[in-house]
């Protein structure tokens, strides 16, 4: 099956950026964003679009003490449950 060949604009609608922001990812020298080129024009693939995301998402480690040693607040552990729950999908 062959797979559908996006252009920078299909990528910069799809991650909701401006197209300058996807050339500029593809030249970023630790981790570019995958493309090919069919001529001179770029094109990429969903599949490693979104592969190329999950590598960029971080892990956030907060020890659970952290919030109620330091401040003492329970809006703290709100936010921090937010935080991974953004972060499992």
């Amino acid at each position: 099956m062959i797979e559908k060949l996006w252009t920078k604009k299909d990528v910069a609608t799809y991650l909701s950026v401006d197209p300058s922001t996807v050339r500029r990812w593809m030249r970023d020298s630790r981790n570019p964003l995958p493309h090919r080129y069919v001529g001179r024009h770029p094109r990429f693939v969903k599949q490693e679009i979104d592969a190329w995301i999950a590598t960029l998402r971080p892990t956030i480690e907060v020890p659970e003490a952290m919030g109620q040693a330091r401040l003492g607040l329970s809006w703290i552990e709100e936010r921090v449950e937010a935080a991974r729950a953004v972060l499992r999908h």
